[in-house]
């Protein structure tokens, strides 16, 4: 079974930024620690500097479909 690279990104974004959610709702209701949102606000960091790439790689495929070049993935 072969899984993309960008399937695996965006899986990993889901993930972070789902753990970023609720580290800053439990940070935010249960008591105000700074760890947890903290934690949180970093794992968003992470998921959007993700995307931020995913969206880079995105556009070179399209750059290369409109160009006709050979796409090897």
């Amino acid at each position: 079974m072969k899984v993309s690279v960008e399937k695996l990104i965006i899986l990993i974004c889901i993930i972070f930024f789902g753990y970023g959610l609720v580290s800053m709702v439990i940070s935010i209701t249960i008591d105000f620690s700074y760890m947890f949102f903290i934690f949180g606000v970093i794992n968003w960091g992470i998921g959007i500097v993700l995307l931020i790439g995913l969206y880079y790689r995105l556009m070179q495929y399209l750059n290369k479909l409109k160009k006709g070049e050979y796409i090897e993935d």
